[in-house]
């Protein structure tokens, strides 16, 4: 029996789910070539499905080069698939070591969107999970409702019923805040780019955690900002290490910027005791802090925590609804206070002006109905048995010296390797092989510290099955 798992409440068709599982399974190795397929009628009849969808589907896949009908006798698996897999990658990898930042990055999204590669190296939620067909609905409401404000400039703090709703669901992360206090942008990484902005200029020195994510990094030291980085425990920061950061920059740190939830990478929370501290010592430092937030609202492990602003009003915080809901809405936002946040809406307006309009309409309507929790709880079911599954496959198939983070929530899970385990071979080989990991000296400061040995796996975009020979190949590399 061909066991393919259906969801009826996605809103990919299920012809398309069937097809790509069937897809997944041939690449895999799983199918092998020239193995029969149950008729469609048989399919249906097992998957209770009327007999069309099951045909359409074969057609699908047929287009795709993946089976082939022989008239009389059935549907097969077309021959070379795993081959193919196996065999290096058309587009070729970067044949020397790649060292900065900009470089691996660039070479990371180009990977990405190469045929046959499995990438497990970019943070991309799973297309297959975006509510695009609640969106498509929404867009057209509005656009026969106001179609002439649907496509219209919008104020450049933002859509003012977006940050309404926006506010009101922050009081889930216990942040009681208006839609005064808000500002959208777009998406997280701008925000940050602006806050920086406000608080240091050149020269200037800021707090960050090591290892982070590797665009802020970039960001912050193209524009010309000192960063000391501080390392960090499974639960928060490593003290001796922030203390010894402070002391080493030159000049006073102009903000401290920190991930508290489902860090990116290690996909670490941190514990309520570990925020308490780092308010106090902030405090005592006269050092604003920066909460990046993008990850928050997908905990996949126990109750989350209060946010650092629940505690704090000063904190500015930052959120995003790029990797919650689907990467091109280009939805991030700023809560801040007073003369900062008036600051802020002036840089917004002169850097990017006017956000896109329609986008912040539709997703002000679908946080208004309330669609959003039952979203975020369907979402991050899922991510968790993605998350599981990696973890097993990683004790199954890597050497015992591979040490991986259970993450609490997030897309990633973070591998220490052996200190004699060179991360670029290790890189190469997986391309060979059809696999695409993310080398962790990009997360660090230092790029050419080779003590800097681990790699980050996103378990979010592919079902079990996918990681599972994923990491099966990636264990062949070692």
């Amino acid at each position: 029996m061909l066991a393919i798992p259906l969801n009826p409440n996605l809103t990919r068709p299920l012809y398309l789910q069937i097809a790509d599982h069937i897809t997944a399974l041939a690449r895999a190795g799983q199918l092998q070539a020239d193995q029969r397929l149950p008729s469609s009628r048989q399919l249906a009849e097992q998957l209770n499905l009327h007999r069309s969808t099951v045909v359409t589907a074969f057609d699908e896949l047929r287009a795709r080069g993946i089976i082939q009908t022989l008239h009389g006798s059935g549907s097969y698996i077309c021959s070379g698939l795993f081959d193919q897999a196996l065999q290096a990658p058309k587009p070729q990898a970067l044949t020397t070591p790649v060292l900065a930042n900009d470089q691996l990055i660039a070479e990371l999204w180009r990977l990405n969107h190469a045929e046959g590669m499995i990438s497990l190296a970019l943070g991309v939620p799973a297309p297959d999970m975006f509510p695009s067909q609640r969106f498509g609905q929404l867009q057209q409401r509005i656009a026969r409702r106001n179609p002439q404000t649907a496509w219209n400039y919008t104020h450049p703090q933002g859509f003012y019923p977006l940050r309404q709703a926006i506010a009101n669901d922050l009081a889930r992360h216990g942040i009681q805040t208006s839609a005064e206090q808000l500002i959208i942008t777009n998406g997280a990484n701008e925000a940050i780019n602006l806050v920086t902005q406000a608080l240091a200029v050149t020269g200037d020195s800021g707090l960050i955690e090591e290892p982070s994510f590797h665009t802020t990094l970039l960001n912050l030291q193209q524009a010309g900002i000192r960063l000391n980085g501080f390392a960090v425990t499974h639960n928060g920061p490593d003290w001796a290490s922030l203390n010894a950061a402070l002391r080493t920059g030159s000049s006073h740190p102009r903000f401290i910027l920190v991930v508290p939830d489902y860090h990116n990478p290690t996909g670490m929370r941190w514990a309520s005791d570990q925020r308490y501290q780092l308010l106090n010592w902030a405090n005592q430092q006269a050092i604003p802090i920066i909460e990046d937030a993008t990850y928050s609202d997908l905990g996949l492990t126990g109750p989350s925590q209060p946010a650092l602003r629940a505690f704090d009003p000063n904190v500015i915080y930052i959120g995003s609804y790029s990797k919650s809901l689907m990467p091109g809405l280009r939805i991030g936002f700023i809560v801040a206070n007073g003369l900062l946040q008036q600051q802020l809406v002036s840089l917004k307006t002169i850097t990017s002006g006017s956000n896109e309009s329609f986008s912040q309409q539709i997703l002000a309507e679908y946080l208004h109905a309330g669609e959003y929790h039952e979203q975020l709880a369907w979402v991050t079911s899922i991510y968790q048995q993605r998350r599981d599954a990696l973890l097993e496959a990683i004790q199954c198939y890597l050497p015992t010296e591979v040490h991986a983070t259970i993450a609490d929530g997030g897309f990633y899970s973070w591998l220490h390797l052996p200190a004699d385990q060179s991360i670029m071979r290790l890189f190469q080989r997986a391309l060979q092989r059809g696999i695409v990991i993310f080398p962790g000296q990009a997360f660090y400061l230092n790029q050419a510290n080779q003590t800097h040995n681990a790699i980050r796996l996103c378990f979010a975009r592919y079902p079990e099955d996918v990681l599972t020979h994923a990491v099966r190949l990636l264990g062949s590399c070692f």
